[in-house]
């Protein structure tokens, strides 16, 4: 049953506490060992382990759609492994990219095309299914859905949710950022130093620290800019 499987599998809070502790051993793994040494064999058999499980869990999902339905066994299994898995999977991609033996694999993530997309990743992910309830919910009549149909809605879906993102980013989520660091992280205070902070004492006398300093005076009406330091060391001298 469909509805049983979205309440007790997929919406379930509980059935997502596999994931989310893989998450949470990973950064301590990333914080504790993060030069931590990674042999071949462990990363060809981690990098197979890890292909296979996200893989597996991708595409077993087609033989039941297009062969034969799943038996009761294989529901069980799936169910209950298929978040474990999968995120085991993309945990070893993460902790391997971020220890420097992703390789190819870091070079695409890495690549600096998608760092404006990283920061609507979130917003993307929030709209995306309220733009597709709102397409779904204005349907008039029955669908008859093909592949060509569905690729073109994701796409459609896509940059719609990216351009919505956009606008919330810049509306909403990058002034409220600006305002935490305003009110929680300020910028510490520039200390001003006037000229006297700069003559220091060396074998008993006064000393200029200065390479070049600007004086501003004013003679007969007219400002006058002197940059001379010479000037400086004699005044200090006699000072």
């Amino acid at each position: 049953d469909e509805r049983v499987f979205f309440l007790y599998s997929y919406a379930n809070t509980l059935s997502r506490a596999g994931p989310y502790f893989i998450g949470v051993f990973t950064g301590y793994l990333l914080i504790t060992k993060p030069d931590v040494k990674i042999s071949k064999k462990v990363q060809i058999m981690g990098w197979f382990l890890a292909t296979f499980s996200s893989g597996m869990i991708v595409f077993a999902t087609g033989i039941w759609y297009n062969l034969r339905p799943p038996s009761f066994v294989e529901v069980i299994l799936y169910s209950a492994l298929y978040k474990v898995a999968f995120t085991g999977g993309v945990a070893w991609m993460t902790f391997c990219c971020a220890t420097g033996y992703g390789g190819l694999v870091n070079k695409i993530l890495g690549w600096k095309v998608w760092m404006p997309l990283s920061k609507l990743v979130l917003l993307i992910y929030l709209l995306e299914p309220l733009l597709q309830i709102s397409f779904i919910a204005n349907f008039r009549s029955i669908q008859e859905f093909t592949h060509f149909q569905l690729v073109i809605q994701y796409f459609g879906f896509l940059c719609v949710s990216v351009l919505l993102a956009l606008v919330v980013n810049l509306l909403i989520e990058s002034p409220f950022l600006r305002l935490e660091e305003l009110f929680f992280h300020p910028e510490p205070k520039k200390e001003e130093t006037n000229g006297h902070a700069n003559i220091g004492f060396e074998n008993g006398g006064p000393v200029n620290k200065m390479t070049s300093m600007e004086m501003t005076t004013v003679e007969n009406g007219i400002e006058n800019r002197i940059e001379n330091t010479e000037f400086y060391r004699r005044n200090i001298e006699d000072y």
